[in-house]
């Protein structure tokens, strides 16, 4: 008798993940935190052939709002029967409870604050709004997108700021700084992956520390920051005109490592805005 042998392959089939994200970077750097849960999914352009589909959303203006909805709604349209379609962020957050009733082609919702824990909600197909707002430290697994030198870091999370135009500290409450020491070792850990050059981004950028007491947050960052060998440059998002000091400013245009760039909405200067 001739015996016949098959041969099977060890190797698990890929399950393929299409995340868009829209509106900040801020944004994006979350959206990196759920790709860096997702790592067992291959990533695809492909949103038809995509096991699963996830939209990190924007709720900032009208414009963003109606972005959003058209991208999910759109996506829905496209993706295959058996799919998952995960609304995420912002929108998502400030809106939960209109969304969820009016969107019944979403197949999990989720906020601000579960970034973390979007591979249990994505195997357990379940929707979740923690309170608290997401936070990420120094051992949060991100994939960084977009480039192979620049990575974005976030400072904080929320704003103490109350402008007539923004919705952020409805949703993202108060400012919720990181340590120095979580951004420091993020940026070591960065530098050793290649990353040399950074953008430090937030709500209030020059806020940074004040929720701890700490008024020149940003330039003790700096101070550490430059100390960090192989980074090359780096610069600050979005500065806050009545937080951002005299000496921040001579601080920047002195260092050798942060470009002289100031982010600034100049809208801030007026009291009714």
């Amino acid at each position: 008798k001739i015996k016949q042998y098959m041969k099977f392959t060890e190797t698990k089939p890929s399950k393929t993940l299409h995340l868009v994200s829209l509106g900040c970077t801020k944004n994006l750097v979350d959206s990196e935190i759920m790709l860096g849960k997702l790592k067992e999914y291959e990533i695809t352009d492909d949103a038809a052939s995509a096991d699963v589909i996830i939209v990190n959303t924007c709720g900032f203006i009208d414009s963003a709002k109606e972005e959003s909805i058209n991208t999910v709604l759109t996506l829905h349209d496209e993706r295959k029967d058996e799919s998952v379609l995960v609304m995420a962020g912002c929108l998502s957050e400030r809106y939960k409870q209109d969304l969820q009733k009016e969107l019944s082609e979403i197949d999990i919702f989720t906020g601000v604050g579960d970034y973390d824990k979007i591979d249990q909600l994505v195997n357990e197909k379940r929707s979740a709004f923690t309170d608290e707002v997401f936070l990420l430290n120094e051992s949060d697994d991100r994939v960084i997108t977009g480039s192979s030198y620049h990575a974005y870091v976030k400072l904080s999370e929320g704003c103490n700021q109350t402008c007539s135009f923004c919705a952020i500290p409805n949703f993202k409450g108060k400012l919720h700084s990181r340590t120095l020491e979580s951004l420091v070792k993020e940026v070591k850990n960065l530098v050793k992956n290649g990353y040399t050059d950074f953008s430090f981004v937030s709500q209030d950028s020059s806020s940074y520390l004040r929720d701890l007491n700490i008024k020149d947050g940003l330039e003790k960052l700096i101070e550490e920051v430059e100390k960090v060998e192989g980074v090359k440059s780096a610069r600050i998002l979005y500065l806050y005109p009545s937080t951002t000091t005299l000496s921040l400013i001579e601080k920047i245009k002195n260092s050798n490592v942060f470009e002289n760039y100031f982010d600034m909405p100049l809208q801030h200067i007026s009291s009714d805005v």
